[in-house]
């Protein structure tokens, strides 16, 4: 087992036989699963160790051989996240400073100290590891599938293949307790995703059917039960009075938390080609924003239980400045701004102005915005002088971005230079309203890592 996936032809005689034809060398480490695909005159793809997929057309696996990072662009071999958006994640508690990082079979929880004074001068805080949580799983080599904390870290929920449980925290003491009484149908339920709408009310999306359950932790019980979707449920988001749930079908609905009742279902249509990818509510509470698959936003107002008149409803993401096959994980509203939203992938970190946006997909994307790294400048510029769209450099391996509240961390701060990537604060607008982006190091995956193969390269014997 190695990097190197051969390629063999059939050839069109009488022998039946099959020939070697040729080698693909595009992996770092080894291959443990190929597919093929017949869309499109063929795919081939493949994946290994290094948890990257790459896809290939298959014409073109049979008559090159490349090395690992030589692909030339003209091939349209695609790269995809190692990451996935639902077991690599992270979310914060912003009324105690708590971050919850969900690791393969365990949870990290972070403490973000306050700002210092360094010199006259408010520096960044520093995160600081506070507790590690493991599921009873964990020692059967479960990994988690989802996880969740409350607004204000007193309580967390996590979820394997064994069920879902619920933990109080008392981070002073370093306790973590695990809540005892759940009813039966979430405690025994491995749960696809989870969220916390408020601070004790807990909304669960079970892995097999379509049923979405509210849960209030404080008192062990079951609040609702939403049964509008079709299919299981992949996507949830919260904010004030409004909940919305999008399942692996394409359809979004949207639910109020204070009469717990079904409000509307959004238009986003049902294509084999499309689903959504994110969900997000404006600050304002009035609208939704979905993110598709094909890169197109759809702005819903809730109020009117239809699309969005006074910006544009459907809002294309320009073709060059997304790669087509990065899914957008995350939308969001920073507090303090309207019609202004962040666009978050693994790999990229975005910005649109939907007053200024347009529903041309072909429109010209702007150029590129790096990080400025010396003079305590703020990191990502926030210009917008390139019209609605902006694009941030810099940034990779995102697993989680979050708007911050000013009440709850004060005024922003403008990182230093060389600040480390587990916080940055970012520009959005002329209120510079913050953002906290959480970000694993490339060292920390390559550690992650076995050693990689290195194939060995041998002189002509004399």
């Amino acid at each position: 087992v190695d990097t190197q996936i051969s390629t063999f032809v059939q050839q069109p005689d009488g022998e039946e036989r099959w020939v070697f034809r040729n080698s693909t060398f595009v992996h770092t480490h080894d291959v443990r699963a190929l597919a093929l695909a017949a869309a499109q005159g063929g795919y081939l793809v493949s994946g290994g160790v290094s948890g990257q997929l790459v896809v290939a057309p298959l014409r073109l696996a049979a008559v090159a051989s490349q090395d690992v990072g030589s692909v030339p662009k003209r091939n349209h071999v695609r790269h995809l996240s190692a990451l996935s958006p639902f077991l690599q994640s992270a979310s914060i508690a912003q009324g105690s400073r708590l971050l919850l990082c969900q690791r393969d079979e365990q949870l990290e929880l972070w403490y973000l100290q306050r700002p210092k004074d360094s010199l006259g001068e408010l520096v960044m805080p520093e995160a600081q590891h506070v507790l590690k949580v493991s599921l009873d799983g964990a020692k059967e080599g479960r990994h988690i599938a989802s996880s969740a904390i409350a607004p204000d870290g007193l309580h967390f929920a996590a979820s394997d293949d064994g069920g879902t449980r619920v933990f109080s925290a008392n981070i002073e003491d370093l306790e973590v307790r695990r809540v005892r009484g759940l009813p039966a149908e979430v405690a025994k339920t491995p749960a696809r995703v989870l969220h916390f709408c408020s601070t004790r009310l807990l909304a669960v999306a079970p892995q097999g059917g379509s049923k979405l359950l509210l849960v209030d932790v404080e008192r062990q019980a079951i609040s609702a039960r939403f049964a509008e979707h079709s299919a299981p449920v992949c996507l949830l988001a919260s904010q004030g009075e409004w909940l919305a749930s999008a399942d692996v079908e394409g359809n979004v609905h949207i639910f109020s938390l204070d009469s717990l009742q079904h409000r509307a279902r959004v238009p986003v249509g049902r294509s084999s080609m499309s689903r959504p990818t994110a969900l997000c509510f404006d600050a304002d509470k009035q609208r939704l924003i979905v993110a598709l698959s094909t890169h197109t936003l759809i702005i819903f107002d809730i109020e009117a239980q239809a699309l969005a008149t006074d910006v544009p409803s459907l809002v294309p993401i320009p073709r060059k400045l997304v790669p087509p096959h990065a899914r957008v994980c995350g939308v969001v509203v920073p507090p303090g701004t309207r019609d202004k939203l962040l666009l978050w992938g693994h790999s990229f970190l975005a910005k649109v102005d939907l007053a200024k946006a347009s529903g041309d997909a072909s429109a010209e994307a702007p150029k590129a915005k790096r990080r400025k790294s010396g003079g305590g400048g703020a990191g990502t510029d926030a210009s917008e002088a390139d019209g609605a769209w902006a694009t941030y450099e810099g940034f990779e391996h995102i697993v989680s971005l979050c708007g911050l509240e000013e009440s709850q961390w004060g005024s922003p701060l403008l990182p230093p230079a060389g600040a480390g990537k587990k916080r940055r604060s970012s520009g959005a607008g002329a209120k510079r309203a913050m953002v906290l982006t959480m970000e694993v190091s490339p060292g920390a995956i390559e550690r992650s890592l076995p050693q990689a193969f290195e194939r060995k390269k041998f002189e002509g014997a004399t």
